[in-house]
């Protein structure tokens, strides 16, 4: 897979653990920033409140936890 599937990836999957993926170690992996790559995505779903920014983590908030599929796609898409 690509560089970028990689990070999508691992950001769509990471984001189901409760303490969220580590954007400073998702950017060292894949070489790529996440926030950059996926500012779209990531927008939608801070406006849906479905993620939060904590730490230099990206997680999912307490409503977010019941939209994981629907975050998980986003950053897939």
């Amino acid at each position: 897979i690509t560089q970028q599937q990689y990070a999508r990836e691992r950001a769509a999957f990471g984001l189901r653990m409760l303490e969220g993926i580590d954007l400073e170690q998702l950017s060292l992996e894949s070489q790529l920033d996440l926030r950059t790559m996926c500012a779209q995505s990531i927008d939608y779903c801070l406006r849906q409140h479905w993620i939060e920014f904590a730490d230099n983590r990206l997680r999912l908030t307490h409503q977010g936890v019941m939209f994981a599929d629907a975050v998980a796609a986003e950053f897939l898409g």
